[in-house]
């Protein structure tokens, strides 16, 4: 998983993200809690916490426990969790993923080719899209380069030279104006194979075609 610090990408390997899930997973056990929001933003921090409520859905089955507040501790230590629901903040954002229509769209997508798939997401959680992506990377396997907000997607998916996108119709309207039929392998879209575009109106699949691309427009 990339995400941007500063100036400079960093990365967080999927074992490293799953260590994290169990701490905080962990740490929401202990304080007696299902699942915690905080700011709003796409970040490790922010997905491992979610991932941390799904686990924690599983474990509790169906109780009825309240959702707190994480905030990701100084240097990478030890995670805050506050058990004080703050449902008046604008930035308590639930983050568990609920399970979703996106499940049967996900089993149909076509399996990742012999290398292995790199996938851009921008939209914050719990963005069905997002949610959507996520499962998808899990269960592929994929490298996931985290674009923070919509705003940056396109100049990342230019940068990151992705094979998948998950994202919404507008930024996929700014893609398709960037595709190039003629000499793919050197553009900077040579490599995208697949988009997951979320909207009411479906994405013309023409511009995509011409490139090879296989585009999907589907509402959560």
């Amino acid at each position: 998983m990339f995400y941007r610090a500063g100036l400079d990408w960093r990365w967080s390997s999927w074992s490293a993200v799953a260590q994290r899930v169990e701490r905080l997973s962990r740490l929401l056990a202990a304080a007696g809690l299902a699942a915690a929001a905080t700011e709003p933003g796409l970040g490790v921090f922010s997905i491992s916490l979610a991932l941390a409520g799904e686990q924690r859905s599983a474990e509790i089955g169906g109780a009825d426990l309240p959702t707190g507040w994480a905030r990701p501790g100084a240097s990478d230590g030890e995670p805050e969790i506050d058990a004080e629901v703050r449902q008046n903040s604008p930035a308590a954002v639930p983050l568990h993923l609920p399970p979703t229509a996106a499940e049967d769209l996900l089993a149909a997508l076509p399996p990742a080719g012999s290398q292995r798939d790199v996938l851009v997401l921008a939209d914050p959680l719990p963005a069905p899209v997002t949610a959507a992506g996520l499962r998808w990377s899990l269960a592929e396997g994929a490298a996931v380069v985290l674009a923070e907000t919509p705003d940056l997607a396109l100049p990342t998916i230019l940068w990151a030279r992705p094979t998948v996108y998950f994202g919404r119709s507008a930024e996929a309207e700014a893609l398709a104006s960037s595709l190039t039929p003629k000499h793919r392998r050197r553009d900077p879209l040579g490599r995208l194979r697949l988009v997951i575009v979320e909207g009411e109106e479906p994405v013309a699949p023409d511009p995509w075609h011409r490139c090879g691309i296989e585009v999907v427009t589907t509402t959560w």
